[in-house]
C-alpha cells in the first residue's frame, strides 16, 4: 500500500483521577474537563483499589493519586501502576498532605503536589505531562483503547463470537509477534513524531469464520487478514473521532513466513494485548 495521509484532527488524552475524597476528586475531575474542553477524557476512581482493577484493562496518558487511601492506599496503587504493563510508565502525580522522600527517592519521575492544593497547579502539570507524552513513546490511550473496544466488536457482531480480554503482556525484544496474520499498521499521531507501529494478530480460524460470515470462498489469507484488519481499525478510527492519527502504511503479514517487517518487530520492545476466544487468540501489538 503506497502513502496514504488521513487527517482525522486529534487523539484524546485519558486521565484517571484518584482519590477518596469526593471533593477533592470531583474538583479536579470537573476542573480539567472544562479548562481542556473535548482534549481529554477522565475517568474517577475512589480508592487505591477501584482504580488498581481498572490498570490491566484500561490504559491513560496520566494518573492522579492521593496517598492516604481505604482498602489500598496510595504506594501501593503507584506499585501496581509500575507493575502494570499497559500503564507502567504513564506519568504520574501524587496530591498529598503527608509528603514521603522515600516515594520520590523510588520513583524519582513522581510529580509530587502538596494540599492543600490549587487546582490551577494540578492542571498546568497534566497540561505539560500529556504534552511531554509517555517515557517509553507508546501509543496514545486513546488508540489503545479504542482498538480493544473494536476488537472485542468485530468478534462480537460480526463473526458472533464471544472473547474475553486477558492482562497485558511486555514484549521483549526477541520475542516473536503473535498471530498466525498479522495486519501491521505504521502510524503517525502528529506530523513532527515519529513513526509508531500497532499490528493486530489474528488466528487462521478466525480468518475461516469471517470468510463464512462473508459467503465468500476466498482462499487468500493475506486478503482476509486485510479485511478484517480494515474493519477493526476504522471502527477505531469512528470510536476516537476526528483526530490527527496519520497512517503511513499498512500491510498483511504470513506470521509463519519470514520477512524483513516480521524481523523488525521481532527485535522490538512493545505491548501485547491478548483477546481469548474459542476459535483462538486474537492480538493488539504497539510496538516501539
Amino acid at each position: 500500500m503506497t502513502f496514504r495521509e488521513k487527517n482525522m484532527g486529534q487523539l484524546k488524552k485519558w486521565i484517571l483521577v484518584v482519590d477518596d475524597e469526593d471533593e477533592i476528586r470531583d474538583l479536579i475531575a470537573n476542573y480539567l474537563e472544562m479548562n481542556f474542553n473535548d482534549e481529554i477524557r477522565v475517568i474517577t476512581a475512589p480508592d487505591g483499589l477501584v482504580a488498581s482493577n481498572k490498570l490491566p484493562f484500561q490504559a491513560f496518558d496520566c494518573i492522579i493519586t492521593d496517598l492516604k487511601m481505604p482498602k489500598r492506599e496510595g504506594q501501593a496503587f503507584i506499585k501496581s501502576i509500575k507493575q502494570s504493563p499497559l500503564n507502567e510508565n504513564t506519568p504520574i502525580i501524587v496530591i498529598t498532605g503527608a509528603p514521603d522522600p522515600e516515594l520520590t527517592k523510588e520513583h524519582p519521575s513522581i510529580h509530587l503536589i502538596e494540599k492543600p492544593m490549587k487546582v490551577q497547579e494540578v492542571a498546568e502539570l497534566v497540561r505539560t505531562q500529556i504534552k511531554l507524552g509517555k517515557m517509553d513513546q507508546r501509543l496514545g490511550a486513546d488508540l489503545l483503547n479504542a482498538l480493544i473496544e473494536s476488537i472485542n466488536k468485530f468478534l462480537k457482531e460480526t463473526l458472533n463470537v464471544n472473547s474475553k480480554q486477558n492482562k497485558p503482556l511486555a514484549k521483549r525484544p526477541g520475542d516473536e509477534p503473535k498471530g498466525e496474520f498479522i495486519r501491521l499498521y505504521n502510524l503517525r499521531i502528529e506530523k513532527k513524531s515519529k513513526n509508531q507501529y500497532v499490528a493486530i494478530g489474528l488466528p487462521k480460524l478466525i480468518l475461516d469464520e469471517l470468510k463464512k460470515v462473508a459467503g465468500k470462498d476466498i482462499q487468500d489469507y493475506l486478503k482476509l487478514t486485510q479485511a478484517a484488519g480494515s474493519l477493526i481499525f476504522k471502527h477505531a478510527i469512528k470510536l476516537i473521532g476526528p483526530s490527527s492519527l496519520l497512517q503511513l502504511n499498512a500491510e498483511s503479514l504470513d506470521g509463519t513466513q519470514e520477512s524483513p517487517s516480521l524481523t523488525q518487530l521481532k527485535k522490538s520492545k512493545g505491548l501485547i494485548i491478548p483477546v481469548e476466544t474459542d476459535l483462538g487468540e486474537v492480538s493488539i501489538q504497539a510496538f516501539w
